[in-house]
């Protein structure tokens, strides 16, 4: 199954190249774009650099939590919290609370990252299964640590 996501997202780095360079498609989607496959195959350096030169032409939440995804992926956890603070001082999405409250918990703030998830636990009648069930996760696991 592993496999076939990998040659889908080759497949769709191809296509989008295509349209890039025949279509004419705008930079910031590109690159967007082109992260996501990047990140969906793991290669998150490369992944990295192209949501860069995405935020040079958007200030998009979005992008930079998924910044901040990619910088944890890599092990580079001061960057990854830099990224989604500021994403989570934008948009307070549980998607970006749980990965912020994550990324302090790999930098080894397991007091800030009990803060995003107490934010977050405030508004549990407003979440979605997914995020329930990450929020209780990452609760288990600072119990494991504190």
């Amino acid at each position: 199954m592993k496999m076939i996501k990998h040659i889908w997202s080759i497949f769709k780095l191809f296509y989008i190249h295509l349209c890039y360079f025949f279509v004419g498609l705008d930079e910031e989607y590109f690159h967007i774009e082109r992260a996501n496959y990047f990140a969906d195959l793991g290669w998150y350096n490369s992944a990295i650099g192209n949501y860069k030169k995405a935020l040079k032409e958007s200030k998009d939440p979005g992008i930079e939590s998924a910044l901040g995804y990619c910088y944890m992926m890599v092990g580079d956890y001061d960057k990854s919290v830099n990224y989604y603070r500021e994403a989570y001082e934008k948009s307070k999405h549980p998607d970006i609370a749980l990965g912020l409250a994550c990324a302090e918990l790999n930098k080894g703030n397991i007091g800030e990252g009990q803060k995003v998830l107490q934010i977050l636990s405030e508004k549990q009648n407003e979440l979605e299964a997914y995020h329930l069930n990450e929020l209780n996760r990452l609760k288990q696991e600072i119990d494991k640590l504190v």
